[in-house]
């Protein structure tokens, strides 16, 4: 008896050892193709450049969005869901600017806590990006980062009621110097996309974008430039503001979702 059941373990272990190894990997893999699919890249190697990039910004911010992207796929693997859609990262994508906005938006007494809210945020955004994007699908449109909107702006207006937390004061640098830094606008304008405030940080995404698509990558930094450019001289923005990237990230992003969708 106990013969049989050895072997009928030693026959069974592989195969669910297998199935194991592939919900491992698929899950990898969609956590790094997750950050990149916030610019529509769907390449795992894009996304570990975002990730690394995101790094050199704020750390804090990188982890706390790899750990949110990481629960989501996870949760999203054991419970059955699409695995094309886990695969692709087409789950997780909010849930790498609900990490980052947490780290980011929030102050917390203790390190540990931006840890822990990420972590109550990812089940969250899943069911949101699901509702969403099962209502936005009846009229042919996406939910893009609709769900990461609605969710992180539920937390800023009920952080003040926390404890151990409350909004954070922007930490942007300011200058006396009015100065237009077209470079900098530019690139902070591409890491802003992720909440990241770092021109370095941004000139590593826009490698890691081009590493999937030139086009793509060509058009943030471009958006970036017409949004920072259109500030400057249109609207007479202050410098601090436009050099902070504040004024391209919605061009940034908007440029290369025209790319996306219009030329596929």
């Amino acid at each position: 008896m106990l013969l049989e059941l050895l072997q009928m373990m030693d026959g069974i272990s592989p195969r669910l050892l297998s199935e194991g190894k592939r919900s491992f990997v698929q899950c990898l893999d969609g956590t790094a193709r997750s950050f990149g699919q916030v610019v529509f890249c769907n390449n795992p190697f894009s996304g570990i450049f975002i990730f690394i990039a995101m790094l050199m910004g704020n750390a804090t911010a990188g982890c706390c969005a790899l750990l949110c992207t990481l629960l989501v796929n996870v949760i999203a693997t054991s419970s059955g869901m699409d695995k094309g859609l886990i695969r692709h990262g087409l789950l997780g994508y909010n849930a790498v600017l609900v990490g980052s906005g947490v780290a980011t938006f929030l102050q917390f007494e203790h390190p540990v806590l931006p840890f822990l809210v990420s972590a109550v945020a990812a089940p969250m955004i899943l069911f949101g990006h699901l509702c969403i994007a099962r209502v936005l699908s009846q009229f042919g449109s996406a939910a893009l980062t609709l769900p990461f909107n609605f969710l992180m702006m539920s937390i800023l207006l009920s952080a003040e009621s926390w404890r151990l937390t409350s909004r954070s004061i922007s930490s942007l640098g300011t200058s006396n110097d009015d100065t237009f830094l077209l470079h900098e606008a530019a690139f902070k304008g591409i890491s802003e996309i992720f909440i990241i405030d770092n021109v370095y940080s941004g000139i590593v995404m826009f490698v890691g974008m081009a590493v999937s698509s030139r086009i793509l990558a060509a058009g943030a930094l471009c958006g970036s430039l017409l949004g920072s450019l259109g500030s400057w001289l249109l609207l007479g923005t202050a410098t601090d503001v436009i050099n902070n990237g504040l004024k391209g990230y919605n061009c940034a992003l908007t440029v290369p979702a025209l790319c996306f969708f219009l030329g596929s």
